[in-house]
């Protein structure tokens, strides 16, 4: 269940890929608005029941993502939103949940399927057009040379 400030308490497993969502989720919900500070490691590390490694891994990782930007003395601050995230290629991860990301997956492996399929049949037609072309070329030149 979650604390006071909206953060849950995290489970063993996959440690640093919870922080990260829970981070991530309250920046993307708003929680933790452009421009503002968010709360210091102590804060976090207290209300996530985990330790500062697994913490600063999942920062690090937000930071990557160019969600958080740190100011030297200054602590970790919300990014201002630019085009910048939303080129980057792994921003699915940053908008989405897991299970989002892997139907996004799936459906994207169904897309390369068909076109793969589409491509394969556009090769074939444009193989009998060629075919056809080089035999009337043939019967042209049989007719005028016999």
């Amino acid at each position: 269940m979650g604390t006071a400030s909206g953060l849950a308490i995290v489970k063993k497993s996959r440690i640093k890929e919870q922080i990260f969502d829970q981070l991530r989720d309250q920046i993307v919900r708003g929680a933790w608005k452009p421009g503002s500070k968010i709360p210091s490691e102590n804060v976090l590390t207290r209300q996530l029941g985990v330790n500062r490694v697994a913490l600063r891994e999942a920062l690090q990782s937000l930071a990557s993502l160019g969600l958080l930007g740190s100011r030297q003395g200054g602590g970790t601050f919300v990014r201002e939103y630019s085009a910048e995230i939303h080129f980057n290629p792994l921003f699915p991860m940053i908008a989405l949940d897991r299970t989002d990301v892997l139907n996004v997956l799936e459906y994207r492996r169904i897309l390369d399927a068909i076109k793969a399929g589409n491509a394969a049949r556009a090769e074939s037609l444009m193989e009998e057009h060629i075919v056809k072309t080089i035999r009337q070329l043939c019967a042209a030149e049989r007719t005028r040379h016999g």
